[in-house]
């Protein structure tokens, strides 16, 4: 009877602990953090332009010639060429780290099926930010996908 005891009592401790452990925003990865707050404000502060999108050998760049894509703080994301603009989203959320990625952030880009936008439309693992330019991976190794933006 006294091992019943201690194996429930060792199963109390346990829960207790991982359930007071839990943060309130656990399992909410659109709940802002410091660091969503910081890549924000740095996608959010001027008008970028793609400088590099490679997949695997092929280089992709070249469809987004002329485009100027702009992030607002609200999720919308616009992409500029001769005045025409072409509407779509954008969010931030922990990366996608299967595969042994080290990216901690990433950020979902929605900019519909039509082409090239399509090439666009995932969630990116976020390599590197700064204030002149981004570098996303596309958390899927096999595909072998690089994004560039830059100011």
């Amino acid at each position: 009877m006294k091992s019943h005891a201690t194996i429930y009592g060792r199963l109390l401790v346990f829960a207790l602990v991982f359930f007071t452990s839990c943060s309130k925003n656990a399992g909410n990865p659109s709940a802002q953090s410091p660091a969503s707050d910081s890549i924000t404000g740095l996608l959010t502060n001027g008008s970028w332009t793609i400088s590099s999108l490679i997949q695997k050998k092929e280089d992709n760049t070249a469809a987004f010639s002329g485009y100027v894509f702009r992030f607002a703080s609200n999720g919308k994301l616009v992409a500029t060429k001769n005045g025409a603009d072409i509407q779509g989203s954008w969010s931030y959320s922990p990366a996608v780290t299967y595969y042994g990625s080290s990216s901690k952030d990433a950020i979902t880009v929605n900019m519909g099926t039509d082409n090239p936008f399509r090439r666009l439309t995932k969630t990116w693992n976020l390599v590197s930010i700064t204030s002149t330019a981004i570098k996303l991976d596309n958390p899927e190794i096999l595909e072998d996908e690089h994004l560039q933006f830059q100011k």
